[in-house]
């Protein structure tokens, strides 16, 4: 009976999987469409039996399908998504449905890129962007409401997406984003929620899932960096990194949607594969064959997550041979060709999914540019998602805005008050008789001198989410 029972439930989880992915496949930004409708349109539009980036590229059309919509269109997909997170979807269906549906709104503006960071990172883009708005009132009044900074020493690149992969395939090689250097101008990103579902460490959404919040030392190092830039104390710092204890409650991290716009992507972002190394077929190919070699140590062979010694021996015979090896010169062409284009291959993903190769395994990778993500006018969007119930999302809010509060009142030199604690009242001993407390008179507080009236904090938009249902 039981073993009947645990089938019954788990055909159901099956069965609300199914549903949650078919939805996720059909939901419109503007009406609903009847179903017969939306078949004649969709055989109309893949009447193309070959995916010709440079027509697709060239079309004015909008873009059949958002990019999650694309990806879990494929069946071989949606059961990698069953297998990898067979209990993972349903609970967080609200927070999935407010993402797509976001992304159907913009899909005719903006691409989307999908990144997940430990809420510590939450707690340092608000403090960071409410202080620099306060700072930069300009900047504010020109700024998108969504807006968040997510490096806060200005790290950036001058170059475009084809400069900067010239410049480090001439100098190393090839492109290594474990690199300090590079980790701090390149953000890792997917092309859709479930991009790389398989693939544990590339997967945004089982970085999401994965609780690794941790607080270490580059972390406060980078809250005092912070407040120095700003002229402020770090008296507040136990403080303010205590607002990630707020998120606790659950173990989910930060999911982030960034919004390009599109004519912006091909200077912005580049497509990639493991460690940062362009998506490109010679490239990729030579280093899973290089992997499944005997020149591999066994214990690593064949892994496609571990490809550090085949990447750094490919870097090797590139950095010698430049254009006298045929992969690298092929390469080189094909950038300064144009034809190493995400916004091509980002049109094909959303208009013929099933013919677009490499639709799961392929990421992205964004240059931090002083016109791109550290420019609050640059049109880019950011809107960020938890599993942290609402009231505890409000309380982080009230808390954080109310230390910036004290922190910009001691910068202009008013006095700031420590909270009032209770009086601890000592127990009477029961042979001693209490005596009457004399009566006080109040004191009299000053009436404070008026200061011109500060403009108001701005904080970031932030995607409030509903609380999570409990999993078992």
């Amino acid at each position: 009976m039981n073993t009947t029972v645990k089938t019954l439930i788990n055909t159901c989880k099956n069965v609300l999987v199914v549903v949650i992915l078919v939805g996720v496949v059909n939901i419109l930004p503007k009406q609903i469409k009847s179903l017969g409708q939306q078949a004649q349109e969709e055989a109309k539009r893949e009447g193309i039996q070959k995916v010709d980036l440079r027509e697709i590229e060239s079309s004015k059309a909008s873009d059949l399908y958002t990019q999650t919509q694309a990806h879990v269109r494929i069946k071989k997909i949606r059961e990698l998504i069953q297998a990898n997170f067979k209990d993972q979807v349903v609970p967080y269906f609200d927070i999935i449905s407010r993402m797509v549906t976001k992304e159907a709104e913009l899909k005719d503006t903006h691409y989307v890129f999908y990144h997940t960071a430990p809420t510590m990172l939450a707690v340092m883009t608000d403090l960071f962007t409410q202080l620099y708005f306060n700072e930069n009132l300009q900047a504010r009044a020109t700024a998108d409401d969504t807006f968040r900074f997510l490096r806060f020493q200005g790290q950036s690149t001058d170059l475009s997406v084809s400069e900067f992969i010239e410049k480090e395939f001439r100098a190393h090689g090839l492109i290594d984003d474990k690199n300090k250097e590079l980790m701090a101008i390149l953000l890792s990103v997917n092309l859709s929620l479930f991009g790389n579902v398989g693939f544990k460490t590339e997967s945004t959404w089982a970085r999401f899932l994965g609780n690794w919040r941790s607080v270490e030392n580059w972390q406060q190092e980078e809250f005092k960096t912070i407040l120095k830039k700003f002229g402020l104390t770090d008296k507040y710092l136990k403080e303010i990194m205590a607002l990630d204890d707020i998120f606790a409650v659950t173990p989910e991290s930060m999911l982030l949607q960034i919004f390009i716009p599109k004519k912006q992507v091909d200077e912005l972002v580049y497509l990639a594969w493991v460690r940062g190394i362009p998506a490109n077929d010679a490239i990729m190919q030579w280093i899973k064959d290089y992997q499944a070699s005997e020149a591999t140590p066994e214990n690593i062979r064949g892994s496609v997550e571990n490809t550090r010694k085949s990447q750094l021996k490919l870097a090797g015979i590139f950095k010698q041979e430049q254009e006298k090896n045929p992969i690298f010169k092929q390469f080189m062409e094909e950038l300064k060709g144009g034809n190493f284009s995400t916004y091509a291959y980002l049109k094909a993903y959303c208009n013929k999914p099933a013919e677009t190769p490499y639709l799961n395994d392929t990421q992205g990778r964004i240059l931090f540019t002083k016109e791109g993500l550290l420019n609050p006018s640059s049109g880019i969007k950011f809107y960020s998602y938890f599993s942290t119930p609402r009231n505890k999302l409000e309380e982080y809010t009230n808390k954080l805005d109310a230390i910036v509060e004290k922190l910009l009142a001691e910068k202009r030199g008013e006095k700031v008050e420590a909270p009032q604690l209770k009086p601890t009242v000592k127990p009477t001993p029961s042979s001693v008789k209490p005596q009457p407390s004399p009566v006080v008179a109040p004191k009299r507080t000053p009436t404070p001198v008026k200061t011109p009236k500060q403009t108001p904090i701005t904080r970031p938009t932030r995607q409030i989410q509903r609380p999570t249902p409990a999993r078992k």
